[in-house]
């Protein structure tokens, strides 16, 4: 029986909380495997934590809707679960957390607070959160004051029966007639250790362009074949597939603090209140001296410190008018590092100034960019205003004039 099982079947309340790592394609997985447990007594309630962008009251009206009660504070929502409980003494409550990873935007007291409420009904209680990454990152700033231990369930990677799977069925969607010898073929083509969704993706496109061109039943044609590959990989926009998909976005404060790591590293410090500052214009002086200088596109990423990244993002969300909360960036820095945006640079026992350089590439901070705008306009309702990230950086900014 696997962990989720067992944790659901657990009545004794000695662990109320489950971390399960997982992606978009492991979710339908989540859910075959608690459909069983669902009754007209367990009533299941999600909770989407990317949707509410750190605003802690989101979060609880929304469970106060799916409750039936109006709920405006944590205190409130103990009252409600009292009163929720006592009419029905039989009903167990399973909170599914998607996008855990958004935690980091919410106040550690309210989270504190709210895992305590859960944790005083353990025996009618149980909270499932998910996310792509492991507790220990998701949880990293503030795992120590919950003081609750905390299971953890990690789906395995899909095998390669599991990505012919896959691909199978996003074939079929598109009505193309494939067997599974041409599928394999198919995959064996495409560069290793890519995301099953992304495979899924390219040999769809793949089988449409060979079926366009009459390649269907000849596998042996390798050079065609690799030629189809080659201009699939090479087709604008690549970066929409080469990158992490969106379904596996960053959190809200982890787009704008990648954004400003990538401005620290590639624009020197001298620029920082050229662009950046009240007057900023995001444009080079008027009249400059000609000099040679370093061109940091070219030369690679700089090393930059947490303080300047802390003043870059706190510029960076008075320019886009963002709704990021008062947080501290640091937080995010272990989130960035592992999704491998960023690398540390300074010695290992350097703890009290360490040093990072961003090394996503252009594109996708500029996909990141676009995606947190959207949300940002979406949440506050104001309309989504244009930002080129050339314009603030010291390489392009000339061009942009």
């Amino acid at each position: 029986m696997s962990t989720i099982k067992r944790f659901l079947r657990d009545k004794s309340g000695i662990c109320f909380h489950l971390h399960v790592q997982a992606q978009k394609l492991h979710l339908e997985k989540l859910n075959s495997e608690m459909k069983p447990f669902v009754t007209d007594d367990v009533v299941l309630l999600r909770l989407n934590l990317c949707l509410f962008m750190g605003n802690d009251k989101e979060v609880l009206q929304e469970i106060g809707r799916a409750l039936d009660f109006p709920v405006s504070s944590v205190r409130v929502l103990e009252e409600v679960l009292d009163l929720y409980f006592g009419e029905n003494p039989e009903k167990k409550l399973i909170f599914i957390m998607n996008n855990a990873e958004e935690m980091s935007q919410l106040k550690f007291s309210f989270i504190k607070e709210l895992f305590f409420s859960f944790k005083e009904r353990r025996d009618k209680i149980k909270v499932i959160s998910v996310s792509t990454l492991p507790w220990m990152l998701v949880a990293d700033s503030f795992d120590e004051l919950l003081h609750h231990s905390t299971i953890s369930y990690k789906f395995e990677r899909f095998s390669q029966s599991d990505v012919e799977a896959l691909c199978m069925e996003a074939a079929i969607q598109k009505n193309l007639k494939v067997e599974s010898k041409l599928l394999r073929y198919v995959i064996n083509l495409l560069p290793k250790n890519q995301d099953p969704f992304i495979i899924g993706k390219y040999v769809v496109k793949i089988l449409e362009r060979a079926q366009h061109e009459n390649l269907i039943s000849i596998v042996g044609k390798t050079d065609q074949w690799n030629g189809i590959v080659k201009r699939i990989l090479d087709n604008k926009p690549r970066t929409r597939l080469s990158v992490q998909p969106i379904f596996d976005r960053l959190p809200h404060v982890a787009s704008l603090t990648l954004i400003a790591a990538y401005f620290a590293s590639y624009n020197p410090p001298s620029t920082d209140k050229r662009y950046f500052g009240e007057r900023a214009t995001g444009k080079r002086r008027a009249h400059q001296r000609t000099v040679v200088r370093e061109n940091f596109h070219e030369t690679g990423p700089k090393p930059f410190t947490l303080e300047r990244l802390s003043i870059l993002y706190s510029l960076l969300k008075g320019i886009l008018l963002a709704e990021c909360g008062d947080l501290d960036v640091n937080v995010q820095i272990p989130l960035l590092v592992y999704r491998g945006h960023l690398e540390k640079v300074s010695d290992i026992q350097n703890i009290i100034l360490p040093k990072f350089r961003c090394v996503a590439p252009f594109d996708y901070v500029d996909l990141v960019k676009n995606d947190f705008i959207k949300l940002a306009t979406k949440k506050t309702g104001t309309k989504e205003d244009y930002f080129d990230l050339r314009q603030y950086l010291h390489d392009f900014a000339f061009e942009t004039q």
